[in-house]
């Protein structure tokens, strides 16, 4: 039941995280041009832009999404390969993936650490179910 848990919590933190990266990128960002001009009267002139903020910094939301991406894979990945086979591998993977996303939604805080809070939640979940689930090893008889 536990490794259920796991694996579904641990995949479905991946997808949420992906989609809440995608949804961070592609988000509105807006632009504000003021123009003012004094010659006889005083008229302001406000312009609005809305352009995916993508394509407005491209830098920065590119390295967020080529960091963010790879630690909810991991994440996912982790928990899966955990889940199925018990290995060390992916219990580890899943631990490191998880602390890393954590310190990212932190560190990213009221911006894209807003929509990577419900992938962490569910990582944390997934981690605590695999730390839940006791490996029990039959003793060899003797012969």
């Amino acid at each position: 039941m536990l490794r259920r848990i796991e694996r579904a919590t641990g995949v479905t933190a991946g997808v949420v995280g992906l989609v809440g990266l995608l949804m961070f990128a592609f988000s509105a960002g807006t632009e504000e041009s003021i123009d003012v001009s004094s010659s006889g009267g005083t008229s302001v002139i406000v312009e609005r832009n809305t352009s995916p903020l993508i394509e407005e910094q491209t830098g920065p939301v590119l390295r967020i999404l080529l960091v963010g991406a790879p630690l909810l894979v991991g994440v996912a990945f982790g928990a899966w390969r955990h889940a199925r086979t018990a290995s060390t591998g992916g219990g580890l993977l899943l631990i490191v993936s998880t602390v890393l996303l954590w310190l990212g939604t932190i560190v990213g805080g009221l911006s894209v650490g807003v929509l990577l809070f419900p992938a962490s939640l569910l990582a944390l979940v997934s981690l605590v179910a695999c730390g839940l689930v006791r490996e029990t090893v039959a003793p060899v008889p003797e012969p």
